[in-house]
């Protein structure tokens, strides 16, 4: 593991930690080691959910800013774009945050501000405590909501997670606010009281996930609803093989799991056992 993160295992469920005291700010190295660190636990047949947190009392406080941490070489001001030097580091961790085949978790035990929010977006749950510090703080920077570090594709994610209006109101006005504003609601599959509650949280539903679903299912359901093919007989068409293809395997153990009132024991591993026509959408090379 690199020196900005760690991963634990919980059984078969990987824990990553962000470690960059005090305050867990987002530079390259981490951008760097998480993305090798998802991209090996995506692959592992051992590994059914990852939880994403922040080692000690913060989550993310956002991008540093310090000229040691400054992400353009050498700290110099750079005036042109190019795509390949300039491809934002936050957008290439969250793509592949995205990209996960294996049920993600964000364990919010802190501060979450800048890309410590919005490098959350692509997972499949957040969990996070009420008074948890949530800003998306970049028209205050004088950037857009996807620049700098933001630019980990949140117009995409907001606008879909708590609609247009709520996702207009949290990036234009730049607040930074607590966890439990009524603004951010939608964002979180549970919502603890304190913030040592957190991880214990994400760890039960990350287990209750592991232990009864099936990973195969939650694989193929997820790409269906964020790559969905923009209208209901595409879709249909997408649905059916699905429905078809997991009928043969670990549709039959939860069947009969239930019918025999059991726990079911599901055979498919990812990505070992993905159907056939999965992947059925085209990827957008961003790796110039």
């Amino acid at each position: 593991m690199g020196t900005k993160t760690s991963v634990r295992m919980d059984g078969n469920v990987a824990i990553v930690s962000i470690n960059n005291p005090p305050m867990n700010v987002w530079n390259r190295a981490i951008t760097d080691e998480l993305i090798a660190t998802f991209e090996r636990l995506d692959l592992d047949d051992n590994v059914k959910v990852v939880i994403l947190t922040g080692a000690g009392k913060a989550f993310c406080a956002g991008l540093a800013l310090s000229a040691d941490d400054n992400f353009s070489s050498g700290g110099s001001e750079v005036t042109t774009f190019e795509e390949r030097e300039h491809r934002d580091s936050g957008g290439t961790f969250t793509l592949t945050a995205f990209r996960m085949r294996k049920v993600t978790i964000a364990a919010i035990n802190g501060v979450a501000v800048g890309i410590g929010a919005t490098c959350t977006l692509p997972c499949d749950f957040r969990v996070t405590h009420k008074d948890a510090k949530i800003g998306f703080v970049f028209a205050r920077r004088g950037v857009t909501a996807e620049a700098s570090s933001l630019a980990a594709a949140s117009t995409y994610f907001l606008p879909k997670l708590i609609g247009h209006a709520r996702a207009l109101e949290v990036t234009m006005s730049g607040r930074v606010q607590k966890a439990s504003h009524p603004s951010l609601s939608g964002l979180w599959a549970e919502l603890v009281d304190k913030p040592e509650d957190v991880l214990p949280a994400a760890l039960k539903l990350a287990h209750e996930v592991a232990d009864n679903c099936s990973l195969v299912s939650l694989a193929v359901s997820k790409a269906l609803m964020w790559r969905d093919a923009g209208t209901p007989e595409g879709q249909h068409l997408l649905d059916s093989p699905s429905v078809f293809e997991l009928g043969q395997g670990d549709g039959k153990e939860g069947v009969a799991s239930f019918l025999q009132k059991r726990p079911p024991q599901f055979p498919g591993r990812v990505p070992r056992d993905l159907p056939s026509f999965y992947p059925w959408w085209k990827t957008v090379n961003v790796k110039l």
